[in-house]
Order: C-alpha cells, then sequence, then structure tokens
C-alpha cells in the first residue's frame, strides 16, 4: 500500500482514507471541512461580534513595537492565504469541492485578523481570546492537514504554502498571547495579574507562578498576592437590586435574585462541566479498543492504530485535565462574588435593623459561618446536575454492554440518586439548626471578651466558661445529627460502587444466554471501566448535593435575616431650617424655625405593645440651649432619647426635630480600635484647628501628651487602652467635631472626677464652648415616665464624683494601664505571629491534633480504613481473575466477591462514623477549651491590647475550619492514600515496566506538591487573619449602631467594609487559585504516565499480559482521580490544619497569669472575718520602673466600711486590681483574715471576694434569675426576696413570670443594671466571704436610688467590710474610714467627720472642691 498517494475516497467525508497513507487518515475532504472550513466559519462569526464590541472603545494601550510586529506577520499571513487560493484555483492539481472554499474563508479570517488586532490591542487590557483560540485550535488541526497535504500531493507548492501558513500562525499566537500591561496608558488602572493575562495564560494559571514562586522563597504578605478585579471584590448592582425586589418575603427569593444577577458567571461552567463529562466516557470505548487491539496480530497497518491509541489517551487525559481545571475555577469565582455579594447585604441591613436584634450579634454569624457554608456548598454546584448526567450515561453504556442484567444496578444507582437528594434536604436543616447553635456561642462569646476585666473582678471567670462550654456542647450534640446523615451518604455512596458491579456481573454471566457462564475479558474490563466511572459521581453527588442545600439553607437564613423587621421609623416630621408659609396676601414667605425638637403628647416604645416607656410628652427646646433629663432610674430617660433618634417606636403622639442629623453619646462610650485621632474624627473631614478646640474643650490635651504615641496611639478594642473616663471624653470629642447642631448626652459625666468634669461643661457647653454656662432648661421625670416638672435657667449639674485637680508630673494611673496595653500588644501578639510564621508544615502540629482526637481512637481509625482499602483494591483483581478463569469454580468467585463487596460498606461505614462522630467531637470540646481555659488564664494586659475581632476569630473561624473542612480533609486523605497505594501495587504488577516510571513521577508530585504547601499554608494564614478586621468591623459596627446612624455615618461605614472585604476576598480567591493549579499540574502529571503506559503497552504488543494490561488503564483512570485528590485533600489538610496551629501558637504563646505555688487551700468560708492588711505593697504594670503603688500600708478592721478616693490617677483602681489579683506585687503582701493571697489560687480569690465592677456583665439572652444567680444556689424565692430589695420586682412585672423574663437593653437602664448587679451580689453571699467592693457601683444612679443602695448595703452586708471607690463623696461620708491616696501613696486614713474637720486634710480639699463644683 503507498505511502504517498492521492486516494480514491479523498473527495468524500470519509472520514478514514482508503488504500492509500497506509489507511492511518484523514480523508482531504474531511479534514477541509472539520479541520478548516468549521473553524474558520465560526471565528468569522467571532470577529465580527468582537469587532462590534470594541469599535467604541477607548484607546488604553500604546502601539508600541508589538502591535507593528503583529500587523506584519498577519498581512504575511493573508499574503500566503491569497498564493494558497490561488494555487488550488489555477493549479491542476487533485483537489476536492471544499479545497477552494477552505482556502477562500482561511483568507477572510486572516484579513479579519489583520483587522481585529490593532483594535483589540488598543482597546482591550488582555490578549485576544477569540485570536488566540482560533489560532491555537487551528495550529493542532493544521499539522494533521499539512502531514496529510505532502502526503497526497507530491510535487506541488501547496504543502510548502500551507507549512509556511503554520509557521506564520505559531508565529502570530505567540505575539497575540503578550501580556500589555507595560503599554497600558494609566499607569494607576492596571489590571490584575489574571485579567491581562492570554487564554492560555488562565487556562494554565501561568500567571501564579510569580505568586509560588515567591512564596517557596520568601514569607508571604497581603500586597504579596495577586489583586483581583472588581468583580470579584465589588457587590456591583446586587444590593440595590435586592433593595427594589418586591418579592423578598417569598422563600428562596434572594437565591433567585442571586442566580439572575450572576446568570452568565454561572453558565459560564457549564461548557468546561460538558467537557469533562464527554472526556471521561470515552474512555471505556478506548480501553476495550486498547484490549481488543493487544489480542490482535501485529501489522504494519495496526501499528500505526496503535500510535494512534496513543495519541487518543494523550488528547482525552490532558483535554481532561484542562477541562477539570477550568470549570473548577470558574465554580469558585463564582463562589467569591457571591460572598462579596451576601457580606454586602448584610452589612448594609445590619444598618437599617432593629436595634434590640443587634444583641443576638446575628450579622457576625452570617457573614461568616453562613457564608463560609455557602462558599462551600455552591463550590459544588456543577457537580450536582454533571454527576446526575454522568450517572445517566454510565447507566446507558453498562446497559449497551450487559443489557437487562444492568437493571439492577440502574435500581441501585437510582435509590442511592434519590437517597442522596432527600438526605441532602435534610441536612440543609439539620445544618441550619446547627449554625443557630453556632450562632448562640458566638454571641456570647463576643459579647464575653469585651468585658473579660468586669468577669473576672465579679468572680464569674468559671460561669461564663461553664456556659460556653454548655453552649459548645449544644453545638457538637447538633453537629452529630448533621454528620450522621455524612456517614449515611458515604455509605450509599459506596453502597453502589461495592454492590452494584457484584450484581451486575453475576447476574449477567449466571443467567444470560450470551455469556453462558463465562465472564470474558474485554467485557469485564469494559464494565469495571465504566464502574470505575460510574462511582465517583456517585459519591460525589453525595458530597455535593449535601452541601448544595446545605448552602441553600445558608442563603434562605439569610434572606429571613434581611426581611427582618428595621428599626422603627420615626412617625414625625423632620423640618429644615426655614420652611415657607402663606402670606397675608396669598404668597409664600420663609419663616425661620426656632425650635429644634418639639414633642407633643408623644409616646415612646420598645415594641407596639410596650407601655412601659416615657409617655404623654409634650415639650419645646429651643435652638442654642441646654436642656437636662433628670428623673429616677428606670423612668424612661435613655429610652426618650432613643425614641429622638428614631431607634424605638413612637406610639402616639407628634415629633418634630431640626435638623436631623444629631451626635449621640451613649452611657457606654463607644470606641473603636483605631487611633485617638480617628475616634475623634470619624468620618467627618479633618479640620486641624477645630480638632485641637475639641480636645482642649474635652479635657483631652494632657491625656494625649501621656500615651505613647499620642493621638495616633491605638484605642483597643472598646477602648481597652484607654480608662473609663477618657473613654467617655472620647466619646464626647467624637460628637463635638462631628459639626451635628443637636448633641444628645446620655450620662456621658458618669466616669469623670469633679474638676474634669467642670472643665468639660465649661470649655465645650460653657463660656468657652459656646455660650451656655447655665442649664436653661430642666425636664424632670417621675417614675411613669411622665414630665413632673419643668425648671428653667439653673446652674448646670455635674454629678461627678471626686474633686480631682489635674494629673501630677509622671505616669497616671490612666497612663500605666495605656503603657500595659501598649507593651503587651507588642510583645504577645507579636510571639503569635512569629510562632505562626516559623510553621514549616512539621507532623507536630498533625501531632498536636491526633491527641486531642485520642492517639488510641486514631490507630483504631487508621486500622479500619486500612482493612477497607484492601478490600476495595482487591476487588477488581478479583474480577479479573475471575475473566481468566474461563468459568471454572464460579461459585467461588461468586461468593468471595460478594463478601469482599459486603466487607468494603461495612469497614467504610464504621471507619467514617467513628472518625466523624466519636473522634470529631471529642477533638471539638478539647480544642474549645483550649480556646477558653488560655482566654480566661490571660493576663488581662494581653485580653486588652489584643483586638477583640482576632480572639473572634478563634473561637469562630478556627472553630468552624476544625469543625467542617479538617475532619472532612482528614478523611478524604486517607481514603485517597488508601487507595493510591493499593492502586499503585496493582498498576506496578499489571504493567511491570510502567513500576520503573513511578519513582520519577512520584517524586515530581511530591516536590510539586512541597512547594505548592510553601504558598498555600502562608495564603490560607493570610486568608484567616483577614477576616479578623471584617469580624472586628462589623462588632465594631453593632456597638456603635445608634451612634453611626444618628450622624449619618453609613455610606462611610460601607466603604469602608467594601475596602475591608477586598483585601480579604484577596487572600481567600488566592488560595482557591493556588488549589486549581495544583489540581491542574497533577492531572497533566496522570495524563503524562497514561501516555507513557499506553505506549509501552503499544511498543510491547504481545509480551504484556492483555488481562493485566487493561485492568492497569483502569487503575490509572481511577487512579487519575484518587492521586489529585489525595494531593489535593492532603493539601487542604495542610492548609485546614492552620487553624489547630493557630489554636496551638496561642495556647503557647499567650502567658498565663496563673504562677506556680498558688496552691494554699483556704477555709469554705475564707474571708470569714473580713480583715485585711496591706504590708508595704509596691505594684507596677509592665514598667517596672514606674510603681503605681508605693509601700502602701491599710489595715482595714474586719466588718469596717472603708471608702478610697483620691485624685485621678492616684491609685484607687490598682489597689482593687491588686486585692482582686489583677496587678502583681512588686513587693510587700496582702493579707486577708491572716492569709497571705498572693499563695491562694487567683480564680479562689475572685470567687471569695465580692466585687461589683463600674460596668456589670450579664449573660445575653438570659433570665432575670439567671443574671441574679448564675451560680443556680438561691430558690425562686430568696430570687424574689432580692429583686424586691433592689427595687425592680415591680418593674419587672411582679409575677413570677418575671424571674424568666430575658433581660435585655430595652428592659433596664444602665442604673438598672447597676441595681441587678448588686442583686447578684446579695446572691453571692452566701458562697463569698465578708468582704465587699465596690467600684463607682451607684455612679449612673440617681439620688434617690443612690440612697436605696446604700441602705441595701447598711441592711443586707452589714457584717461585711464594705471598701468602696467613689467618686461622689457624699456617698461615703458616713463610712468608719475613708483612705485617700496620691501618687501612689497612702497620704491619710481617718475617720470622715474627723477628717472633715481637719482644715488641713487632704479629703476635706476634696469634699469642698467637690461642694463648690457642684
Amino acid at each position: 500500500m503507498p505511502a504517498t498517494c492521492w486516494s480514491r475516497n479523498d473527495d468524500t467525508l470519509g472520514p478514514q482514507v482508503l488504500g492509500c497513507r497506509g489507511n492511518f487518515d484523514f480523508t482531504v475532504y474531511f479534514e477541509e471541512v472539520v479541520f478548516i472550513i468549521a473553524p474558520a466559519s465560526l471565528a468569522i462569526l467571532c470577529l465580527l461580534l468582537r469587532f462590534r464590541q470594541l469599535r467604541s472603545r477607548p484607546v488604553l494601550a500604546h502601539a508600541g513595537i508589538l502591535l507593528a510586529l503583529k500587523t506584519c506577520t498577519w498581512v504575511c499571513l493573508s499574503a500566503l492565504q491569497v498564493a494558497l487560493l490561488v494555487l488550488w484555483a489555477v493549479t491542476g492539481s487533485p483537489k476536492t469541492p471544499a479545497s477552494i472554499p477552505a482556502a477562500a474563508l482561511g483568507l477572510l479570517v486572516a484579513l479579519g485578523g489583520t483587522v481585529l488586532s490593532p483594535l483589540e490591542h488598543r482597546s482591550s487590557i488582555r490578549p485576544s481570546a477569540v485570536l488566540s483560540a482560533y489560532l491555537f485550535i487551528t495550529i493542532i488541526l493544521d499539522i494533521a492537514v499539512t502531514r496529510t497535504l505532502w502526503l497526497a500531493l507530491t510535487n506541488n507548492a501547496i504543502p510548502s504554502i500551507f507549512t509556511a501558513s503554520l509557521v506564520f500562525k505559531i508565529a502570530i499566537l505567540v505575539l497575540e498571547s503578550l501580556t500589555k500591561a507595560g503599554l497600558l496608558y494609566d499607569e494607576n488602572e492596571h489590571p490584575t495579574a489574571e485579567d491581562s493575562s492570554s487564554i492560555f495564560g488562565r487556562l494554565l494559571f501561568l500567571w501564579l507562578n510569580p505568586l509560588l514562586w515567591k512564596g517557596n522563597r520568601h514569607d508571604l504578605s497581603i500586597e504579596d498576592l495577586p489583586r483581583i478585579g472588581s468583580g470579584l471584590s465589588r457587590a456591583e448592582r446586587f444590593p440595590e437590586t435586592w433593595k427594589q425586589d418586591s418579592h423578598k418575603s417569598d422563600r428562596h427569593r434572594l437565591l433567585l435574585v442571586l442566580i439572575e444577577d450572576l446568570k452568565w458567571p454561572l453558565l459560564a461552567g457549564v461548557i468546561p462541566r460538558l467537557g469533562v463529562i464527554g472526556f471521561k466516557y470515552v474512555q471505556p470505548f478506548m480501553i476495550r479498543r486498547m484490549v481488543r487491539w493487544l489480542d490482535e496480530p501485529l501489522s504494519a497497518d495496526s501499528q500505526n492504530e496503535g500510535y494512534g491509541l496513543i495519541a487518543a489517551f494523550g488528547l482525552v487525559f490532558i483535554g481532561l485535565a484542562l477541562c477539570n481545571s477550568r470549570y473548577q475555577h470558574l465554580s469558585y469565582r463564582l463562589v467569591v462574588m457571591i460572598r462579596t455579594r451576601m457580606i454586602s447585604v448584610i452589612y448594609q441591613k445590619t444598618f437599617t435593623m432593629d436595634l434590640l436584634q443587634g444583641e443576638s450579634r446575628a450579622p457576625i454569624t452570617l457573614m461568616s459561618t453562613d457564608v463560609e457554608r455557602i462558599s462551600h456548598g455552591l463550590g459544588f454546584l456543577h457537580d450536582v446536575w454533571g454527576s446526575i448526567l454522568e450517572v445517566a450515561i454510565a447507566t446507558w453504556l453498562l446497559w449497551r454492554e450487559l443489557r437487562v442484567y444492568a437493571a439492577a444496578t440502574l435500581i441501585i444507582a437510582s435509590t442511592c440518586v434519590v437517597t442522596a437528594l432527600t438526605v441532602g434536604k435534610l441536612t440543609g436543616r439539620r445544618q441550619q439548626a446547627w449554625i443557630e447553635a453556632v450562632q448562640t456561642r458566638i454571641a456570647v462569646t463576643s459579647s464575653a471578651l469585651p468585658h473579660i476585666k468586669d468577669i473576672k473582678s465579679a468572680g464569674m471567670v468559671d460561669t461564663i466558661t461553664s456556659v460556653l462550654e454548655k453552649f459548645r456542647l449544644d453545638e457538637v450534640e447538633a453537629s452529630k445529627r448533621w454528620r450522621r446523615l455524612t456517614v449515611l451518604m458515604v455509605a450509599v455512596g459506596f453502597y453502589n460502587s461495592a454492590l452494584a458491579p457484584v450484581i451486575s456481573f453475576t447476574s449477567y454471566v449466571l443467567t444470560s444466554p450470551e455469556a453462558d457462564g463465562v465472564l470474558t475479558l474485554d467485557r469485564a474490563m469494559t464494565v469495571l471501566t465504566i464502574f470505575a466511572l460510574f462511582g465517583a459521581p456517585l459519591n460525589m453527588l453525595s458530597e455535593s448535593a449535601s452541601g448544595l442545600f446545605s448552602g441553600i439553607a445558608c442563603i434562605e437564613r439569610i434572606r429571613r435575616f434581611l426581611v427582618s423587621p428595621d428599626h422603627p421609623q420615626r412617625k414625625g416630621r423632620l423640618v429644615d431650617d426655614e420652611v415657607l408659609a402663606m402670606g397675608e396676601k396669598g404668597e409664600l414667605t420663609s419663616e425661620k424655625v426656632t425650635a429644634t425638637i418639639a414633642l407633643t403628647d408623644a409616646t415612646f416604645g420598645w415594641s407596639t405593645e410596650s407601655d412601659s416607656g416615657p409617655s404623654e410628652l409634650t415639650l419645646s427646646i429651643e435652638k442654642a440651649t441646654v436642656t437636662v433629663l433628670a428623673g429616677p432610674v428606670g423612668c424612661g430617660k435613655s429610652t426618650l432619647l432613643h425614641g429622638l433618634l428614631s431607634e424605638n417606636y413612637l406610639l402616639k403622639g407628634d415629633v418634630v426635630i431640626n435638623p436631623s442629623r444629631i451626635a449621640y453619646c451613649s452611657q457606654t462610650p463607644w470606641v473603636t480600635n483605631s487611633t485617638l485621632r480617628e475616634n475623634i474624627i470619624g468620618c467627618t473631614p479633618f479640620d486641624e484647628f477645630r480638632y485641637q478646640e475639641v480636645i482642649r474643650c474635652c479635657g483631652l490635651v494632657q491625656d494625649i501628651a501621656a500615651l505613647a504615641n499620642g493621638d495616633q496611639t491605638k484605642l483597643g478594642s472598646g477602648g481597652a487602652a484607654i480608662s473609663g473616663g477618657q473613654k467617655q471624653r472620647v466619646s464626647l470629642a467624637r460628637a463635638a467635631y462631628s459639626s451635628a447642631e443637636i448633641l444628645l448626652l446620655d450620662d456621658v459625666l458618669s466616669g469623670l472626677d469633679s474638676i474634669t468634669a467642670q472643665h468639660v461643661v465649661h470649655h465645650l457647653l460653657g463660656p468657652d464652648g459656646n455660650g451656655l454656662g447655665v442649664a436653661d432648661t430642666v425636664i424632670w421625670l417621675d417614675r411613669t415616665g411622665r414630665i413632673s416638672n419643668q425648671d428653667t435657667v439653673v446652674d448646670l449639674p455635674i454629678q461627678s464624683s471626686s474633686s480631682v485637680a489635674p494629673d501630677p508630673p509622671g505616669k497616671s494611673e490612666e497612663e500605666t494601664t495605656n503603657a500595659e496595653a501598649s507593651s503587651a500588644d507588642e510583645r504577645s501578639p507579636t510571639r503569635l505571629e512569629h510562632a505562626l510564621k516559623q510553621r514549616k508544615g512539621d507532623w507536630r502540629v498533625l501531632q498536636y491534633y491526633i491527641l486531642r482526637m485520642g492517639t488510641t481512637g486514631m490507630i483504631l481509625y487508621g486500622l479500619l480504613m486500612v482493612i477497607f482499602t484492601f478490600f476495595y483494591g482487591f476487588a477488581p483483581v478479583w474480577v479479573e481473575l475471575w475473566a481468566q478463569s474461563s468459568g471454572k469454580r464460579l461459585n467461588m468467585y461468586v461468593g468471595i466477591y460478594y463478601m469482599v463487596a459486603a466487607s468494603q460498606i461495612l469497614f467504610i461505614g464504621v471507619a467514617a462514623g467513628y472518625l466523624l462522630l466519636v473522634l470529631l467531637p471529642r477533638a471539638s470540646l478539647n480544642f474549645h477549651d483550649i480556646l477558653l481555659k488560655a482566654t480566661t488564664h490571660a493576663p488581662l494586659s494581653l485580653l486588652t491590647s489584643v483586638d477583640v475581632g482576632i480572639t473572634t476569630n478563634r473561637f469562630s473561624q478556627d472553630l468552624q475550619l476544625i469543625d467542617t473542612e479538617l475532619p472532612i480533609s482528614l478523611f478524604n486523605t486517607t481514603l485517597a492514600l488508601g487507595y493510591c497505594i493499593m492502586l499503585l501495587v496493582i498498576i506496578c504488577i499489571s504493567g511491570r515496566y510502567i513500576a520503573a516510571t513511578l519513582p520519577f513521577f512520584l517524586s515530581i508530585m511530591f516536590y510539586v506538591q512541597r512547594s505548592y504547601l510553601h504558598s498555600s499554608r502562608q495564603i490560607r494564614l493570610l486568608d484567616l487573619a483577614a477576616k479578623a478586621p471584617l469580624f472586628s468591623h462589623f462588632s465594631d459596627t453593632l456597638d456603635g449602631l445608634v451612634t453611626l446612624r444618628a450622624l449619618g455615618w453609613q455610606t462611610s461605614y460601607e466603604e469602608r467594609l467594601q475596602d475591608l472585604l477586598t483585601t480579604s476576598q484577596r487572600p481567600f480567591y488566592a488560595l482557591y487559585c493556588v488549589q486549581r493549579w495544583l489540581n491542574l499540574v497533577i492531572d497533566l502529571i496522570i495524563a503524562a504516565v497514561a501516555i507513557i503506559f499506553s505506549g509501552i503497552a503499544v511498543a510491547l504488543h504481545g509480551s504484556l499480559s492483555t488481562g493485566l494490561v487493561g485492568l492497569a488503564l483502569i487503575n490509572i483512570i481511577t487512579f487519575n482521580g484518587n492521586v489529585r485528590v489525595l494531593v489535593v485533600q492532603y493539601t487542604n489538610l495542610e492548609t485546614s490544619i492552620a487553624a489547630v496551629a493557630r489554636i496551638r501558637a496561642y495556647e503557647k504563646a499567650t502567658p498565663s497569669e496563673v504562677r506556680p505555688g498558688e496552691e494554699q487551700e483556704v477555709p469554705h468560708d475564707w474571708p470569714r472575718q473580713g480583715r485585711l492588711e496591706i504590708i508595704q505593697a509596691s505594684a507596677s504594670y509592665l514598667d517596672l520602673d514606674y510603681l503605681v503603688l508605693k509601700n502602701v500600708s491599710l489595715t482595714i478592721p474586719a466588718g469596717s466600711k472603708v471608702g478610697i478616693c483620691g485624685r485621678s490617677g492616684s491609685g484607687k483602681s490598682s489597689l482593687f486590681a491588686v486585692l482582686l489579683r489583677m496587678l502583681e506585687l512588686q513587693g510587700g503582701s496582702v493579707l486577708i483574715d491572716g492569709i497571705d493571697t498572693a499563695d491562694v489560687p487567683r480564680t479562689k480569690v475572685r470567687e471569695r471576694l465580692n466585687a461589683l465592677p463600674q460596668q456589670p456583665y450579664f449573660i445575653p439572652n438570659t433570665s432575670a434569675r439567671t443574671c441574679i444567680d448564675p451560680f443556680s444556689q438561691l430558690e425562686d424565692g430568696e430570687v424574689v426576696g432580692i429583686l424586691k430589695e433592689v427595687q425592680l420586682w415591680d418593674h419587672l412585672g411582679g409575677t413570677d413570670a418575671a424571674l424568666d423574663l430575658v433581660v435585655s437593653d430595652s428592659l433596664l437602664s444602665h442604673g438598672q443594671r447597676q441595681l441587678l448587679s448588686l442583686g447578684r451580689a446579695m446572691a453571692r453571699r452566701a458562697s463569698t466571704g465578708n468582704i465587699l467592693l465596690l467600684d463607682e457601683a451607684t455612679s449612673q444612679l440617681d439620688p434617690d436610688t443612690e440612697e436605696i443602695v446604700r441602705q441595701v448595703i447598711r441592711r443586707c452586708f452589714s457584717d461585711h467590710t464594705v471598701i468602696a471607690i467613689a467618686h461622689r463623696l457624699d456617698t461615703i461620708v458616713d463610712y468608719d474610714l475613708i483612705a485617700v491616696l496620691d501618687q501612689g501613696n497612702v497620704i491619710e486614713v481617718g475617720a470622715p467627720s474627723d477628717l472633715l474637720a481637719q482644715p488641713s486634710s487632704a479629703f476635706r480639699q476634696l469634699y469642698d472642691g467637690q461642694k463648690g463644683g457642684s
């Protein structure tokens, strides 16, 4: 047969040539139609569409030499196409009816490329995808055409011209693929690395290589990661689309709006996913053909077919690799877009939600846990329908092979699919219950962390620990209900893959007349290949369906939050400074409005049914006046202010406010973890003169001078780095700087000493402020919330306690607080960050994880997996042996096959259940306990210096990774590892020559994986770290929600959120991309293995066992998926275990306040007497050179009442900190009932000393009973008696139901919460000793209520030693002793009457100063 000739059927579609070219070629006509005309026609259409898109776009890039080279090569290609057309038309060489049309279309495409290339170069930021794709595809096809032309046309110029055009196409492809990033005009808006890459760079992830290269050699930072496009980091129009949607209340409406908004990114992954299916299901036909080819005698023609089979294996495996990576990449791009949109709409809703809803901290859980579940679940979006389609195709292929005997497989598969979908829906509901449990725990945790000092002071560490442990246990139990379904899904997936082949083979062999009791080798190999492809989509379906339904359930949870009621909208009117009125002659005239606030019969409440707020209020507040609102605790003063801010309901009446922009300062100052200047400026433009005036008027000049970094000092979460008085003044300065014309100040002077308060009043509101030295009006509310009296022109009261002079030289108490926080911030967080960065993936972290799960349990789990793996790998080997037996001992083969299948299901189910239901819950509880212990045992200096968002992130994000991604990665890693080991053994036995190449490929995969891990681990850590600012921003927004809404700063804070979200998306997206890069590399390596093995099989035709070759090819197909799963899951395990590494580093790097030797046992009723001796006590914070207490000696007799007072920075709070063991002594000792407290565990000291902090903490969403008695030690009657004693019983309703009433901010005012705290101290009397510590416990009470508290203390703590820090000196003048501190020294001790009788007494000077300022 001639090797070169024009065949008799070359002018037909063939497609195979006959009688010429070794019968191993396509016909010329087929190649011209399929390889030239079809792609050229499609290209012309795409060129026209692309030209239409680009013609109106602006010029973005310089021409440069690159454009000149492109144009020249396109012109040369066009000239060659002209020559080719002429040669086909005028020469007498053989041709087909398609020869001239093919040449003409090639010329049109070349001309179109000549026109489009300059337009693409100048008007697009990336290389042309249309031209590059056409050139690449036609180059591949032209290689085949060129070979055919050289063989078919001898002594002809056409092959030479065609070859030259092929060379120019390659040159053009290289030029068209070059990036234009350096040629763009606007250097400030350079595209991202991905956006500016060519289609090949994006397909092969070449744009990621610089990142991976750098990550292997240096530590990565956020700035090192590739920027992402605005489409991934911005929500675009979605929030507005959702806002305008009229069907928000419909179930799953948010999902439908999301689909409509992202329909094109959603559909983009369909084509590559179909490509995956196509490439996968051509494999059974290839293996059957290879097995049959190996059984045929070798000839020249068959040798060519063998080479074709090698090429086919290469094409299929490479195509599968590219399509796999592409559809997964597009899926995760979609996930990133969804994450952006979900977080954006959640944050926007946060600004409009009801204030009371913020107590649940729902937005934090939704934007973290729910969005993460959505990201995980929707990543499998295309796998759900793709797996169903694959199962259908595999079933059809089985039907072709086994006919009716495939019915068993169809029934099993259908049952598995229906079960997977049914269980998937149930999974969504159970996961929702799990997430709600997570939300409850996170809400309590995030509320407790900012108040850790108050919790420790009140001796509630064990209480809050037990509460959080209970919530964690409830969460784990909820997760176990979800995981039981996961175990069921695993069993269902393996039920099909294990039993379906057994039933199908045995029914076919035993009953089919065609089989006659014999299983042939080619049929066995083909069917095993189909089953190998059949099991993967079923297992994927179970996982993807579960993830998808869980994601949909989370989207529905977000929708319900988005449609929850907004904060009440004011029913009253907003007016401008001037309004139009009708004049006498009918003309419109302008009237000046003088009233700033006007209420007419106004009644406010926290719900439409509430009637406990201020009611029937009629008042008018003029512009440029000061109005004081006074009244007893709980009368509704704060409720009225919230009503003016439209934060609660206007039940009746009318409200007029002019203007609408209001500055608000709450009783609890809102301070964010930013610099002092940033806290004051907020979102207002910076004005140096105004800023300096504000800080002067608010008395912050000396405070700023004392800070280490001045006004650039970060204040810590909740202002933890500064004192309470400083926080109030920072909050007041923000209000003053905002230029709002209305200031609503809610008891902002309660934490200030008298001199500081006088300074603020007289400079901010007085003659140096806006000329108001007196209050123009005082409005008195009675206990029912009605106006009882209105006085005018009275002195502005300063309800502050001690009269304090400016801070003395040196460091004040506030300064030492700052020094402590600053030093801790520089020390422990840096140690923690260093520990994380130095981690290089050693096995110690994995060992740490295994120890938390239990070493014995992990050994047992490993043994179960080994047994399962053996049975899994042995099954196809047994089928091959059966097929080689020629029907002998049929019953033995069938029986053992059933036993192997049943063993697979049993052991995988037991292993999965043991890991997910026994070992994982144990680890979950252990890691939570580790975090809880490290946090509660950390010194106060560390907790106040570390951002609450960072610590919350550990309790939320890190634990979530440990609960969700990590166990799945561990299970899949061990499963895939067992698979791969077993498959490698089988492949090496089946194809012994391939064993020589495997070490080489395994070494490549090892080094690829190791290199990848260096970068991916760092990116995962950056991802976790970048989420912490999001937590902080959400938390700050929730804490300052009223302030932000009043000032109208929503837009600015939304812009900040977008900036933080963009930063967070960079590592989030980069991690997905490097994972896809790894997938692609592994797939290409497996493709190389398949090509080499098929080449060995072809080269050694007749030397290898056909059955073993078929078995090896089947296992290579299975190995392809499993090795990718192994590497990906192992790398996911390594990156997910970063959460474990963070917890381990946090545990090791976080210092503990517990010291060796604190083990002394104390009597159960200690301190029974209450005698306290402070002997030569000296103490300092972290700066050992400055003592905040200097040789303090003080003896407090048992049962006495002692008041502690002094100027700001004198050491009062430091003395309390020493008593509560929160500040270490540098010398001296503290004896309580003769026992040195340094030897007693500090938790025991705090439990036995009954302390009332200034800002009491109550566990969120708990009943009044629990708030009073968190230790569950009292009967209901005793709790009722305490509530009556503190005057709260009637306020709560006065019935038994009051004990179960949930305490919230709307239920109790700040002053009433202090009363509730006093009630809790009364409840602790039985479990504490006879010492009561009061830290400004009445600072937010009116005088009448304060007197009630004093009477309660006298009556209920008559036998106690009472030590009270007081700013209001009137509250301690009837005490037994007064101790005056100054600069850390006790300068005066004596009875109040004696000290007041001495003109030179320091106490008398303080007392007279306060009386003079009040």
